[in-house]
């Protein structure tokens, strides 16, 4: 693990970062879904009180479906939101991410781009902006029109999308979930079990399917996803399936989320999914300008890199503004946001 520290001097002030992306890109065809998720994260030093989006797109390609938290007003083209905070309750604060599920069904076949606009607003009233775009394309060759062969979930291809822990803070855990299976052949049900009993979870989950389609349930350290409809998770997928949890484990290190699934023909398939538990970085230390002087609201970071066989991955960013002495110091104030 490599700690590479970056120095900014510019004053501290509201940013957000906007991230939007199509989770089944490649895979989309007419009469199916297009599943997107903007992911909105805090990037600025105070806490963010309102967040509006709008998303705006091509209504001969694709159609609105659904969406998760749901839209507040739209036409056809446009999706509006006025309080994108989930998981986390208001305020948003830096470095936490929120997130924005919407599902479109591909209506003829084309080359378009899905558009977003997402506007924050903090305490004191002050606003930022900023916009994200993605490209896709739908071909004519989806549809029901599969056959009903089931090999159970992919080992290979499922992950966890955000596969780290900080320890006692909350934090989303995005399950991406492939199956190996048919068009035609569904699930009953899926359920995510935690590692341990040294798990909070916070009573808050998600899913890119329709939420019609599925009723939801705790069990003992784990919570299941149960078919209402015969269209639960049906196909290869990938679906995305979002819980929030704490981890209060004694020890740091890897472990292990199972994820067990039931199809439509009574068999079953489980698969082990690797998750990392890690803590804070305290750091402290004075930024000065060139001749030696002490600067006050200057940001300092802490980019923290993990190196592997797979390949490097940012884990993630510690950030802190220094005082009217040019200090910065994660020990004395409150504890650092680490964003993935």
């Amino acid at each position: 693990m490599v700690l590479a520290i970056s120095l900014s001097t510019v004053n501290a002030a509201m940013n957000i970062n906007v991230d939007k992306i199509a989770l089944n890109d490649g895979d989309i065809h007419v009469d199916g879904l297009a599943i997107f998720q903007i992911n909105i994260t805090n990037n600025g030093d105070s806490d963010i009180t309102n967040i509006s989006v709008i998303d705006t797109y091509d209504s001969s390609c694709i159609n609105y479906s659904n969406s998760n938290p749901s839209n507040d007003t739209g036409v056809p083209g446009e999706m509006n939101w006025t309080l994108i905070l989930f998981p986390f309750p208001p305020p948003l604060q830096p470095g936490n991410s929120t997130l924005l599920f919407v599902n479109f069904t591909a209506v003829s076949e084309c080359t378009t781009y899905n558009n977003v606009s997402v506007t924050a607003t903090n305490s004191t009233g002050n606003t930022t902006n900023n916009l994200d775009s993605y490209q896709f394309s739908i071909g004519s060759d989806g549809g029901n029109g599969g056959d009903t062969w089931n090999q159970g979930l992919n080992r290979w291809s499922s992950s966890i999308v955000s596969p780290y822990l900080i320890k006692n803070e909350a934090k989303l855990l995005n399950f991406s979930i492939y199956r190996e299976a048919g068009e035609q052949s569904c699930l009953k049900n899926l359920t995510i079990t935690y590692p341990s009993s040294d798990f909070i979870f916070h009573g808050q989950n998600s899913s890119s399917i329709d939420s019609s389609n599925y009723t939801t349930y705790e069990i003992s350290n784990g919570i299941v996803w149960n078919a209402t409809t015969n269209n639960f998770f049906c196909g290869s997928g990938p679906n995305y399936f979002i819980i929030n949890v704490t981890s209060t484990a004694a020890d740091y290190g890897s472990d292990i989320f199972t994820v067990r699934a039931v199809a439509d023909d009574n068999t079953s398939s489980e698969i082990n999914l690797t998750f990392f538990t890690t803590t804070t970085f305290d750091y402290n230390g004075t930024v000065y300008d060139i001749n030696g002087t002490a600067l006050e609201g200057a940001v300092a970071s802490l980019t923290v890199i993990s190196f592997g066989d797979r390949g490097d991955l940012t884990i993630g960013t510690f950030s802190d503004t220094t005082d009217a002495n040019g200090v910065f110091n994660q020990i004395s104030q409150k504890s650092p946001h680490f964003s993935v």
